[in-house]
Formats: C-alpha cells, structure tokens, sequence
C-alpha cells in the first residue's frame, strides 16, 4: 500500500483542464471501464425494426438503448439515437454504442477533453484524426516516408466520436434529498465554423427542425463543441475547473479502464472538497468506477482487489497523492473507509485558482451550492 506522499515530480508534470461541476459526474457514469451491458433497445413507431434507415428529414423517430453498468449503481442511463444518425443496423449500432461507452469510448473522450483544453477553452475544437490519435499515444507507422496511424484505430476513433456526438444520454440519479433526472447530449458536430452547435437535437434533446443531420464518421476538420451543460470555457460565470495529466488518455484502457475512469473522477472530487483528502466506502468506491459487486464473495473481493491495485497504479503514475486504509481492521472489507490523497501537483493548481475562473472573474458565488448538486453515495 502506498503512503499519502507525491511520487511526481512537479517539473515534469503536463497537465490539462477540464469542467469540475456536478455535471461531469453523471456524465463520467455513463462509462464503464469494462465492456458494458448493453439491452436491446426500445425503437419509437414508425421505425422497422432490425434497421433503423429512414429517409424522411426532421422525422421523430428515436431508437432508445439502456446500460446498465451496475444493478446497484446509483446512475441509470439511457442512450437515445435519433434513427437519422444510425448508419448500420440495430445489431451492428449496439456494438458501437458498447464500444463508445466502454473503456476505449472513455479513452476517446478523455481525448477530447485534453483537446478542448488545446482549444483554450472556447469550447470547441477542430477534429483532426491524426492529432487526436498522437495525443492518445497511438504510434504511427511509416509508409513511403509519411507516418499515418494504423487504419483500425481511425476508423475506431472517427466512429466513436460520433456517437458520442450524435447521441442523447438521460441519467436517473440521487443527489442528496431527491431523485433527479438529466437528459442532454454530450458533443455536438458540424462542418460550418459559424454554426458547430447545429444538430439535429439541440442541447436537452429536443428537435431542431432546419439543422443538419451527421450521419457519416467524422471527417477532419469537423468542428466539435462541447454541452456548456458541463463544459461552458471562458465566458463570464462559467464552469469551475480541475486538473489532471495529461498522459491518463495514453493509459491502456482495457487494462487500466478504471485508473482511466477514476483517475478523471477523483480530481472533480479534489476540487470540491478544496484540495483535501476523499474518504469513501470500499462498496462505494466500486460503485464510483462501475464494478458490479457480484453474487458472490469470490466475485466482490476480487473487484476489490482490483480497484485496490488501481489505487497503487494511479499513484506510481501521480493521478493521485495515494491512498490509505483507515479501518484495517473491521471484519467486512466492504465496510472499509478508504482516504484518498490529492496529488501535490493539484495541490498547487487549485491553490493558485481558487475563487478565479479563466477569465480571472471571481466565481465563488457562481454555480449555486455544491452541497445541493453534489451527486451522494452514502458513505
């Protein structure tokens, strides 16, 4: 087990910025750092069912999916796909969904989070495959004295953000006196500059009439914009800010899916709680990064074990300060209260941005009270 010390150097440290608001947490819920339950999904009259084709513009048609990460999670999500969008069959539009919020889906959009930070904050950012692959690690190959990545991992990439562009995600989730209910999408795409917002949903997934329709994977040089829902850049009393680095979305997702999902969790945590350290349930701790905990004890104490080994991990890697087991000694590991350290490094970056937006503007007034929107897990 590692000690609450900084095992980074801080010289060397390159970060990125990103929202730290409530939203991000029910939106960081809808990824699973494992390949995630997917149910057949329910599809709206007219639609034919096993191929969601139509060729009527503005139809309202909508084939709606439901993940379940985990039956004792407390965020439920909805995926609903407007049938203009779906280029495939239902069959082959449910593996892409699986694909876009499992670990890889993730990845892709920690990515995009590393790139709208690029994008100094405008909210926005000019989609370009190749730069998106470098910045998560992929390596390129050399043919005739050019480097082009390798044409699976293009084609993964421009299929994910799409769906992640096109979709509509509604979350159920309890916050601290009331069931709540969030319905918006995550990415809006276009390939007019003065109009990147344009969809055929607007924000709350409600349809707009006149927008154009994205039904192909993306092409370079499509703008992509994030929901102001959870990402609104600099402009006056926006989004509070945290901080991690940048290399997390090199981090092999398959092996390392739930550093990569905690690892983006933890520093909106660090940030609300103003840099101090999180305590958290063991049970909850397992909730937070979607693991089922299983039918049997066998199945919850090696989900244990590994959510513990990710601890470990993330601190070798300076996503966080480390970590420590308060209650060694109760007989149910479950029950076990874990303090979570923030890093040095972020230590220093929220230090020197307290009460500051980019902008410079005070916020500590802005947004309302966090106690009020802070998504609870009882502890």
């Amino acid at each position: 087990m590692c000690p609450c010390d900084d095992h980074q150097d801080q010289q060397a440290v390159r970060t990125f910025s990103y929202s730290s608001d409530s939203p991000m947490m029910p939106l960081l819920a809808c990824f699973s750092p494992r390949t995630c339950r997917i149910e057949q999904p329910q599809i709206d009259h007219p639609l034919v069912r096993g191929n969601p084709r139509t060729g009527g513009h503005g139809s309202s048609v909508r084939a709606t999916w439901r993940i379940d990460h985990s039956a004792r999670s407390t965020f439920r999500t909805s995926v609903i796909v407007p049938v203009e969008n779906a280029a495939a069959t239902v069959a082959e539009l449910t593996a892409s969904l699986k694909r876009a919020f499992g670990p890889e889906g993730l990845r892709h959009f920690c990515g995009a989070l590393v790139a709208l930070y690029d994008g100094y904050q405008t909210g926005h950012f000019v989609f370009d495959v190749n730069a998106h692959l470098d910045i998560l690690g992929y390596a390129r190959r050399s043919v005739n004295g050019a480097a082009y990545h390798h044409a699976g991992n293009v084609s993964a990439a421009r299929e994910t953000l799409r769906i992640l562009s096109c979709v509509v995600v509604e979350q159920e989730y309890r916050t601290a006196s009331s069931q709540q209910k969030i319905r918006l999408r995550i990415l809006a795409a276009s390939d007019d500059p003065q109009s990147y917002g344009a969809s055929v949903l607007d924000w709350e997934g409600r349809e707009i009439p006149e927008a154009r329709i994205l039904r192909q994977p993306l092409d370079d040089g499509t703008i992509l914009a994030a929901n102001p829902a959870w990402h609104s850049g600099v402009r006056p009393g926006g989004h509070r800010f945290t901080h991690q680095i940048r290399k997390i979305a090199q981090e092999n997702a398959r092996q390392h899916g739930i550093a990569l999902l905690l690892g983006l969790l933890f520093p909106v945590k660090f940030r609300m709680n103003r840099g101090g350290p999180v305590r958290v349930r063991a049970q909850n701790l397992m909730s937070w990064a979607n693991l089922e905990p299983g039918l049997s004890n066998r199945h919850r104490m090696r989900d244990l074990a590994k959510s513990r080994a990710e601890l470990d991990y993330m601190v070798s890697q300076g996503y966080l300060g480390g970590w420590q087991d308060t209650n060694e000694g109760k007989a149910n590991s479950l029950d076990r209260v874990y303090e979570i350290g923030c890093p040095h490094w972020l230590s220093q970056e929220l230090r020197s941005t307290r009460g500051e937006d980019r902008t410079g503007r005070d916020i500590s007034s802005c947004a309302g009270s966090e106690q009020e929107a802070e998504v609870v897990r009882s502890q």
